[in-house]
């Protein structure tokens, strides 16, 4: 679970920066509504560069200590010789949607507190500073621009759950198959030179 919260937590900053940025965007005058939606829209976009970018990043690294882990693991059978495993860093297709879940819990909590916090209240506190901020990504940013919030809507804005785990594990699978088709290429060039010599 340490290693799962390790990695989670590069994408809970960029979900924390974009958030602040989201804060800025809901503190509009009233009368900008349409260039708040604008904003919405090109924050929520950033926010998917940052993500498709640190997954894919990550992606690849994973499966560089799981070629690593392959090469000792054939060393270990060959001469027994005991080497170190590095099993929880090592690439799994599925670790990538685990670690954008994490991510994104932490606005889950929030969305749920800022929906109980309004439970009762004459009139929705759309501006809890850094709760609103937060809360406002992915999706919950294009309903708080009307200054009207229902149920219906905090139960919607709960969408960025399945979106952060799809746009982080996918491009983690994508920077894992990059690297695994360079890993090939170098591998055919090899047969190419040397035959099947190790």
């Amino acid at each position: 679970m340490k290693y799962y919260l390790k990695m989670a937590f590069m994408p809970f900053v960029f979900l924390l920066f974009t958030a602040m940025l989201g804060l800025g965007i809901i503190l509009l005058d009233e009368d900008m509504a349409i260039l708040q939606y604008l904003l919405c829209v090109v924050n929520t976009a950033f926010y998917s560069v940052l993500m498709s970018v640190g997954g894919f990043k990550d992606g690849q690294n994973a499966l560089k200590i799981r070629m690593q882990n392959d090469t000792y693991r054939r060393r270990i059978i060959e001469t027994g010789e005991d080497l170190p495993l590095q099993l929880r860093e090592e690439y799994k297709p599925w670790k990538g949607y685990v670690i954008g879940l994490i991510a994104a819990i932490p606005a889950t909590f929030l969305t749920l507190l800022h929906f109980v916090i309004n439970i009762g209240a004459t009139v929705p506190d759309n501006s809890m500073g850094m709760i609103s901020g937060i809360i406002n990504m992915v999706v919950f940013g294009y309903f708080m621009v009307d200054g009207v919030v229902l149920f219906g809507e905090y139960a919607f804005s709960l969408l960025y759950i399945p979106f952060i785990c799809l746009v982080y594990g996918l491009f983690y699978q994508l920077g894992a198959n990059k690297m695994q088709k360079q890993y090939d290429k170098i591998h055919e060039t090899h047969r190419a030179i040397y035959g099947d010599r190790n």
